[in-house]
């Protein structure tokens, strides 16, 4: 491509090459150099950035103008000299037969680096304190207009089609607000957003300004066209400009929010005069946005796990109802647990042995059978079909619209009237939009040229035959309970040991989901830890105490959530642990927990008493070791606050097995607690005590590996007795 191809119509956006624009914005110039450091190409404003005019610098080496050893440079760094005795700032962008220098005079005059860094450390811990996304999003845009000044900032979320909603906005007063409408996907073509995606962070900083055009046009080195899309100062699209200046938007910057790799969405600040930002202030902005990218995959993390928990939880209860007498029906509609408890829906329907079975809103049996038929035949490749606009694919529901809009269906059997259906009722809704969708896409103008809209007046659209979308993790949870059901058809007439083995594998997935998002989890928690750790070794002793304190506060609050994901790997690993049973001596292994964890040193009132004889017990090392471990630094926690602390390891034998148990006098608990005590994140006690909850029931799965049992016995403020066995000490019973 040697010359940039004229656009007439905005339908083709998404086909403009945006990067190939062979022209600058006037706040930075540009060099491209090939690799003999001869400059083939400059953008036409270097007289006004370096003193030096783009004919001169043509033909050249680098070097007689700018000190400058590319050989030696990291293209993630910046380089700072001087031209002509004017400071400027480099930045070095290489391409396999090319390299571009994006050069900007150096100016801190509006920048207090002492009190950035510490709205940063702020603006961290307020962003780590969010409840929620919404609460999140808020915090966002305001800490965002603080940071840069903006007259308008905005959180602009895609949806699935790529069209945006403003979830959040902070604005100066006198401007209309734009808090919750929604643009077309064709506002942010796909060309744009692998831009935003790439590069992170785009300021444009003056609509009205001409923009440096490249000299020569044409690359010699490639013959065509240059690619500039890493280039900080690239012009933009003359339709995003046309459009822009419709919205009366002079400036912009705008950050990629990334999730997951993908572009989750943008911060786009908007400023109704010119404004520009430094090298220093678009690269906070880039680590900002990733710090925000962070926190918004923690927060619909922390979101999705809690649903998929509250999924698995009514799961495994529909299972065990349907597995009691193997009966389906009344397992999932007569119990206190029902089908239609697993999802957020209306109706629940279960269509098995030629018979419909209703739950909440009540449907006509004719227009459930009806509705069935169609079904089954959109769902001939599939089994499973999933709407929110239903009658869009069965166009005679329309008319029963309010009480069937939204509809998952999957087939239980080859039968072909087996099914079961989650449906949703109608949410009549009012989407606003920024602009006519009937006039959105182009206008006439005159000169018959097609153009961006000029209207940005608010638009209501009136949305109907529509229900609440079904979210990803209703249609796993569905998806995983349909197969529950279909195991249970096929193993109905089968032996109980089975259907056990079946509860397993299930108890197994839970296992590997919470071993996977513990794990996941550190990435975004690395990079809080590692900003925070940067801050404190680099600008800590700038810091006033309440900065300090705030750093201080991110780091703890790091190493505590590490913590509870070593618990929760810990816990979730143990059966992923091959077992190597032998006979060991229990009080070589207590020794090593009292002197491992230098229990006796931290705790020199305590008095234990240990029998020096235990019996030999039979099993896994390193879990004996962990239970033993567990139970131990839970008997000093827990009696280090009374007088006399006293703790007690001893045996007895029941006439059968021998049965250890770990006793101790502190705080205990009620009785009623006993078997809740042994529950994942269980605590009892206030912040008086470390912990995260996890320890005991890694302690009762250590010893359910062992064929054992554990068991308690407490009462509250007269301490605590923790008896547990293991099955294989019935091989060989010493005492």
């Amino acid at each position: 491509m040697k010359s940039y191809p004229k656009i007439t119509d905005i339908n083709k956006c998404e086909d403009e090459p945006i990067h190939l624009i062979p022209n600058v914005q006037q706040f930075g110039c540009l060099l491209v150099l090939d690799y003999k450091d001869t400059i083939i190409q400059c953008s036409n404003n270097t007289i006004d950035i370096l003193n030096i005019a783009s004919q001169e610098l043509l033909g050249t080496k680098i070097d007689k103008h700018i000190s400058l050893d590319l050989k030696n440079t990291s293209g993630n760094n910046p380089i700072i000299t001087t031209c002509n005795t004017i400071p400027i700032l480099i930045n070095v962008h290489e391409y396999e037969s090319y390299v571009i220098l994006d050069i900007e005079q150096l100016s801190d005059t509006d920048w207090d680096q002492f009190q950035f860094q510490q709205y940063m450390i702020n603006s961290l811990n307020n962003l780590s304190n969010c409840n929620n996304l919404t609460d999140l999003s808020n915090n966002i845009t305001q800490t965002t207009k603080d940071l840069f000044d903006y007259d308008r900032v905005m959180l602009y979320k895609f949806d699935e089609h790529w069209n945006g909603q403003i979830i959040a906005e902070t604005k100066e007063e006198h401007l209309t607000s734009w808090l919750g409408i929604n643009y077309p996907a064709t506002d942010i073509p796909a060309n744009a957003r692998q831009l935003f995606l790439k590069q992170g962070v785009r300021v444009i900083s003056n609509v009205e300004e001409t923009n440096a055009a490249l000299t020569p046009t044409v690359n010699c080195v490639t013959n065509s066209l240059t690619d500039i899309s890493k280039s900080h100062f690239r012009a933009a699209s003359p339709f995003h400009i046309e459009y822009l200046k419709n919205m009366k938007v002079s400036a912009t910057l705008t950050c990629a929010i990334v999730n997951d790799d993908k572009l989750w969405g943008l911060i786009a600040c908007h400023n109704y005069s010119a404004k520009s930002l430094s090298f220093q202030k678009r690269q906070a902005c880039l680590l900002y946005s990733k710090m925000i990218s962070n926190q918004i995959s923690i927060k619909q993390s922390n979101f999705y796990l809690q649903k998929i928990n509250n999924h698995s939880t009514v799961r495994l209860k529909l299972v065990e109802n349907m597995s009691e007498k193997w009966d389906l029906i009344k397992g999932l509609t007569q119990h206190n647990v029902t089908g239609l408890n697993l999802l957020e829906s209306d109706s629940f329907i279960i269509a098995y042995n030629d018979t419909i079975y209703n739950l909440g809103n009540t449907l006509e049996q004719t227009i459930l059978k009806k509705l069935i038929k169609e079904l089954e035949q959109l769902t001939k490749q599939s089994d499973y079909f999933i709407s929110n606009n239903i009658s869009e694919d069965i166009n005679w529901l329309k008319t029963y619209s309010k009480d069937i809009s939204g509809v998952m269906y999957f087939r239980i059997s080859k039968k072909s009237n087996e099914s079961v259906l989650w449906i949703r009722k109608e949410k009549i809704d009012t989407k606003i939009w920024g602009g006519n969708l009937d006039k959105i896409n182009i206008e006439k103008e005159t000169n018959s040229r097609l153009s961006p809209r000029k209207s940005f007046e608010k638009w209501s659209q009136y949305v109907k035959h529509t229900a609440i979308k079904w979210e990803a993790h209703e249609v796993s949870a569905a998806k995983a309970l349909v197969n529950d059901i279909k195991n249970i058809i096929v193993t109905k007439f089968s032996e109980v040991n089975k259907l056990n083995k079946q509860l397993r594998n299930l108890n197994q997935e839970l296992e590997s989901f919470s071993y996977s998002v513990s794990h996941d989890l550190r990435g975004p928690l690395r990079g809080i830890d590692g900003f925070a750790n940067i801050l404190k070794e680099d600008y800590f002793d700038v810091l006033d105490d309440f900065g300090k304190e705030s750093v201080e506060t991110i780091i703890n609050s790091a190493e505590k959530m590490n913590s509870l994901m070593d618990d929760i790997l810990s816990y979730s690993g143990l059966s992923k642990v091959d077992k190597i049973d032998d006979y060991h001596n229990l009080n070589n292994i207590i020794s090593d927990v009292l002197k491992d964890n230098d229990l006796l040193k931290n705790n020199p009132k305590t008095n234990i008493i240990i029998n020096p004889n235990l019996p030999e017990i039979f099993g896994d090392k390193m879990m004996i070791y962990q239970l033993i471990s567990n139970l131990i630094t839970n008997a000093f926690k827990y009696s280090s606050k009374v007088d006399n602390p006293k703790i007690e390891i001893d045996y007895y034998n029941d006439g059968e097995k021998n049965i250890y148990f770990v006793k101790d006098n502190g705080i205990g608990f009620k009785p009623e607690y006993s078997k809740k005590i042994f529950g994942v994140f269980m605590r009892l006690t206030n912040k008086d005590y470390s912990g995260t909850g996890v320890g005991l029931a890694i302690a009762q799965r250590i010893v359910y590996r062992h064929s054992g049992d554990i068991w308690a016995e407490s009462q509250l403020n007269k301490g605590a007795k923790f008896n547990f066995y293991f099955g294989q000490n019935e091989k060989r019973i010493k005492g």
